[in-house]
């Protein structure tokens, strides 16, 4: 698996990191900053993940470029209320060089063959609803 990298939260590479806050009245929808450049699909942003493992995908460990989640991170509620918290994850890409930056040099034909072992999918967290007093 690969984590949340630069340009992932606003959809220009993947693996795409989509969260969204919903609340009691409409909430400004800010776009994502991205200065339009990518750094480039390393090994070390590869993950392996064994059965039942898991990782923070937000947490730059052993050398992975993994970033937080600004949407998550800098929500401040702009009125009282409840507010809806979700996030959706896919890899469901089509062309190797959808997943952004350049590959990894020299290790690209490494890069490659472990990018072919990250599964397509598309997955929908659960909503987590917190109440802004």
């Amino acid at each position: 698996m690969v984590g949340v990298l630069d340009g992932s939260e606003a959809g220009y590479r993947f693996p795409h990191y989509v969260p969204s806050v919903t609340g009691p009245k409409p909430l400004l929808q800010r776009e994502q900053p991205w200065c339009g450049t990518a750094l480039p699909l390393r090994l070390q942003d590869l993950r392996h993940l064994g059965p039942g493992e898991h990782f923070d995908p937000t947490v730059a460990i052993e050398g992975a470029a993994y970033q937080p989640l600004a949407t998550f991170r800098d929500f401040r509620a702009p009125f009282p209320g409840q507010y809806q918290f979700h996030l959706t994850i896919s890899t469901e890409v089509r062309d190797e060089g959808d997943w952004g930056g350049i590959l990894a040099i020299p290790s690209r034909d490494t890069v490659l063959e472990r990018l072919a072992t990250v599964p397509r999918l598309r997955v929908e967290s659960n909503v987590l609803g917190i109440e802004f007093r």
